[in-house]
């Protein structure tokens, strides 16, 4: 006994393509949101852990650069302190 079967994958491979080219974006503003929920979170535990004077100034020092976004191209993203407001290092 014998079975032929014919399948066609091109809506399959369309459907592919189109995942594809949006993955590189769909990765950055995962990490994009992943980062802002980090940055949110570090500043609420810096609120709890000391006294602040100067709540906005000392909050704002945990930052996301404009260019430390992440983006189609550049997969990962940089938070840090701002480095004129870090009043630890100085």
């Amino acid at each position: 006994m014998r079975i032929a079967a014919a399948v066609d994958t091109r809506p399959a491979l369309r459907l592919t393509g189109a995942v594809l080219r949006q993955f590189d974006y769909a990765v950055a503003r995962a990490l994009n949101l992943t980062a802002t929920d980090f940055q949110t979170a570090e500043r609420q535990r810096i609120e709890a852990r000391f006294t602040l004077r100067r709540r906005d100034f000392v909050l704002r020092t945990v930052k996301i650069e404009r260019a430390g976004f992440a983006r189609r191209g550049k997969l990962y993203v940089d938070v840090g302190i701002d480095p004129r407001r870090d009043i630890l290092a100085k």
